[in-house]
């Protein structure tokens, strides 16, 4: 991984291209995305494919680049302190983007400011001319501090940005913002972040919308923090039902059954009946008992896709969201 990384440095040090660097506790992926699709109506753009974006991932998508671009959008990830620090020493990024900052890998920190720290490592680079930042991220000591220059974004700045978003969602939404934040830094006008808008659609299982028989399946499915559960669950369509197909959250640590708690509040206001995979879901399914809303509790995938393919009916709405490592979106390929 070490010989990796340093070769990794070397090759971006000869191309070096301007970098928008990624991260956040949600929505790295939709928002790289989004940034990727905007600048390309005036720059040839490299990215991360998908999630590369790990200790071991994104120096494998700097070897892989073949180095004609002159601007990369990468995502940065981690799950422990230091791991942003060496990623931005491979690429350093001229532009740095944070989206929320929550419970992830919490199991990894003795609290959410070691999150919120870890997190800021991203504008630790002395190439980092600017910080692009949720407003919600100001709350943390270590985001207040940061010297750079920097510009917020939250949902009511859309009431005066000239390009509406392609989406009613407001988790997308807010990825559409630091976007055209980003897209404006690299000076598009109005009429060429418009017609990048036209390309922002959401990434593979996130917050994918899928037809199947009268049935409409949201698959956010890649992975689960209490963030992105709630964000999936206050911005599902509507339906005649609404099911969540939805597993436990993983290395949570300390924070596991208050998280689920938290979920499970908004979940019973949210769903008319739940199918829950994993015994962190326990607190939430006391919650839908209390409430006497319809809940099934299962060990395993298999089993809870047999009842939904049982339950669900035309006009339901059925969101499928889960911890990355039980790979929820085949569940859609056997309805």
């Amino acid at each position: 991984k070490e010989t990796l990384q340093e070769l990794a440095k070397v090759i971006f040090a000869e191309k070096s291209p301007t970098v928008v660097g990624v991260t956040g506790s949600a929505g790295k992926t939709t928002t790289k995305e989004f940034i990727a699709n905007l600048l390309a109506e005036k720059f040839p753009v490299a990215k991360n494919t998908g999630s590369m974006n790990s200790q071991l991932s994104l120096p494998l998508t700097v070897l892989n680049w073949k180095g004609d671009e002159k601007v990369m959008a990468l995502e940065m990830g981690m799950s422990h302190p230091g791991e942003i620090t060496r990623l931005i020493q491979i690429a350093p990024p001229d532009l740095a983007v944070l989206t929320n900052i929550n419970y992830q890998h919490a199991e990894f920190f003795p609290n959410i400011d070691g999150i919120a720290q870890a997190k800021c490592e991203i504008f630790g680079s002395p190439n980092t001319k600017k910080g692009i930042l949720s407003h919600e991220t100001e709350q943390f000591e270590c985001v207040r501090s940061l010297t750079l220059p920097k510009v917020w974004y939250q949902l009511s700045d859309l009431e005066s940005m000239p390009v509406k978003p392609p989406f009613v969602e407001t988790h997308l939404q807010e990825n559409f913002l630091a976007a055209v934040l980003v897209a404006r830094e690299f000076g598009l006008s109005w009429e060429e972040i418009e017609r990048g808008a036209k390309k922002c659609t959401p990434y593979k299982h996130r917050f994918e919308k899928i037809e199947k028989k009268g049935i409409t399946f949201i698959d956010d499915s890649y992975n689960a923090s209490p963030i992105s559960v709630k964000a999936a669950l206050n911005n599902l369509p509507k339906g005649k039902r609404k099911i969540g197909f939805l597993s436990d959250m993983a290395v949570l640590g300390a924070v596991a059954e208050k998280s689920h708690i938290e979920v499970g509040e908004c979940a019973v206001k949210t769903l008319d009946r739940l199918i829950c995979i994993g015994t962190g879901c326990l607190p939430i399914i006391e919650i839908f008992k209390r409430e006497q809303k319809q809940v099934d509790y299962f060990d395993s995938k298999e089993e809870a896709a047999l009842l939904m393919k049982q339950v669900v009916e035309e006009g339901d709405v059925v969101l499928i969201k889960g911890r990355n490592s039980l790979k929820l979106w085949t569940v859609l390929e056997e309805v």
